[in-house]
């Protein structure tokens, strides 16, 4: 966060600027009054200073805003506002009578939603049940249950995590290339020698 005083600064400055660009020269002389006044920052970089103006920009439209908004609606804008808000006074008595009536009945009695099961599913579970009492106990189970296992979810691949993958096989393929070169240089290396010391 800058400091109050900066900020006052570059918005002396940029209000002497207004509506010119800001460019390197008005860096400077922007960086020049905030050590004028600061005794501070005499040396700061220019991406620092630039930071600084967007702030001091940011809060000066923040305040432009503040004074607009702060002035008096027009007829128009009055008028509608009473309309809206006589549509949210029946919304709200509405939404009273909803809840009063939700809270009128306890929760205990209210019924509560049964899950509906396919028949797909159904059959499925009684083809199971059935294989599992026609299969004989294992002795990891003595008591004739059977686990079964649940189906893997297949894995999911984006087009970027496949292009990344296939950008390491081929800088892994480039750096074996480059070993086997390497090898193949000091092998030969390794044979010239050799026959150069016998």
């Amino acid at each position: 966060m800058v400091e109050s005083k900066v900020l006052t600064i570059i918005k002396k400055r940029l209000r002497q600027y207004a509506g010119t660009p800001v460019n390197q020269e008005k860096l400077a002389k922007i960086r020049e009054d905030i050590y004028k006044g600061t005794r501070k920052y005499k040396s700061a970089p220019f991406a620092t200073v630039k930071k600084w103006v967007k702030e001091a920009r940011a809060d000066m439209a923040s305040s432009k805003n503040k004074k607009t908004s702060a002035r008096k609606p027009s007829k128009s804008v009055k008028a509608a506002s009473r309309v809206s808000k006589s549509k949210a006074k029946s919304k709200i008595s509405k939404k009273i009578v909803v809840l009063e009536s939700r809270e009128s009945v306890p929760k205990s009695i209210e019924p509560m939603e049964t899950p509906k099961i396919s028949q797909s599913v159904k059959r499925s579970l009684a083809e199971i049940k059935s294989e599992i009492a026609l299969s004989n106990p294992t002795p990891s189970s003595p008591s004739g249950s059977m686990e079964i296992s649940a189906r893997r979810t297949p894995m999911v691949l984006d087009k970027v995590y496949l292009q990344s993958m296939s950008f390491e096989m081929a800088s892994m393929r480039q750096a074996l290339d480059r070993i086997g070169r390497q090898l193949d240089k000091l092998e030969r290396e390794l044979s010239a020698h050799r026959e150069g010391g016998d």
